[in-house]
């Protein structure tokens, strides 16, 4: 009988430690995956994260993780997955909540979205990316005034958050209050100083109030930081020619053609740069450039097409 019990203990021992053993093996193989998330190597965390999980069929965090990894792959269904098991493992547990209200987001579920983003605030309301991620489907429901409200509160929580300041700054925008865009955008850069795109928004808010220098300076930093970027070039020349600056302006709209050579607006911007400095024969070619690129996208067509005989040349289409 002593042997019997014996057996038993040794095996149970045994049961524990390789338990214990795996647990420690699938940690491993979780923060493995965590590192190649944040280097954006996704599948391959998407690789440790299984690992993590055979080993650990209960390992919660792993199956969150995993979802947003998915996520990060565009692969929804697969997230919404992981995310509900993580639930199913801890029902308190406030991130799977969160992430997965956002990738209904994504596949347009918006019920169940606001269902999830709702039970993680009221789980824990300190937490910032819940609001975030209400915030988002806010927006996709055409619903800007609560979207602002839930950016805010995100952003109380963490004074932080960059993409929370972006993303308020640009309901500002769209509803055409641009100084209240140019300062959540100043936040962005602060938070993010090598974002290009902060400096593009902040430039593009500036030209509707005309801070015409302001917006000079930050899509020059836009070019520094991105040269590909044929809209930075465009929109600064926006700004020369507001200032009169007609060489500066051609400089960079055929900076713009350079880059996007497709780019309609450019042809018609440099077009009336070159009118300004009395380049009627330029003026005219980039007109009819416009035209073939714009064809009658735009209503002011056949005004541009007055304007090019008015100039003594003929409109090509």
């Amino acid at each position: 009988m002593k042997k019997l019990c014996l057996l038993v203990l040794m095996l149970t021992m045994t049961a524990v430690f390789m338990s214990c053993s795996k647990k420690k093996e699938a940690e491993l193989n979780f923060n493995a995956g965590e590192a190649s998330y944040d280097k954006g190597e996704y599948e391959i965390a998407v690789a440790e994260y299984s690992k993590a999980i055979e080993l650990d069929p209960e390992y919660s965090k792993a199956y969150n993780s995993r979802g947003v990894a998915y996520s990060a792959l565009k692969n929804y269904l697969e997230a919404i997955n992981d995310y509900s098991r993580a639930i199913e493992l801890d029902s308190l547990y406030v991130w799977p909540y969160s992430n997965r209200g956002s990738a209904f987001t994504q596949i347009r579920d918006y019920e169940r979205a606001a269902l999830d983003l709702d039970k993680a605030i009221k789980l824990d309301s300190t937490i910032a990316e819940p609001y975030y991620n209400r915030g988002n489907l806010n927006i996709v429901t055409s619903r800007f005034s609560a979207a602002v409200t839930d950016y805010s509160k995100a952003i109380e929580i963490n004074p932080g958050y960059a993409e929370a300041y972006n993303s308020r700054g640009n309901i500002y925008f769209n509803q055409n209050e641009f100084a209240k865009a140019v300062t959540d955008y100043t936040k962005v850069i602060e938070l993010q100083p090598e974002n290009p795109k902060a400096y593009y928004d902040r430039g593009f808010s500036y030209y509707y109030i005309k801070g015409y220098d302001e917006m000079i300076a930050d899509f020059s930093k836009a070019i520094e930081l991105d040269p590909s970027n044929g809209d930075s070039y465009k929109n600064r020349g926006l700004a020369y020619y507001e200032k009169k600056m007609y060489e500066e302006a051609i400089g960079d709209f055929s900076k713009s053609i350079e880059i996007k050579p497709e780019m309609a607006t450019s042809y018609s911007n440099r077009a009336r740069a070159y009118y300004s400095i009395k380049k009627y024969k330029e003026s005219a070619a980039d007109f009819n450039e416009y035209l073939r690129l714009a064809g009658n996208t735009f209503k002011n067509a056949d005004q541009v097409r007055k304007f090019i005989k008015e100039m003594g040349y003929q409109p090509k289409y």
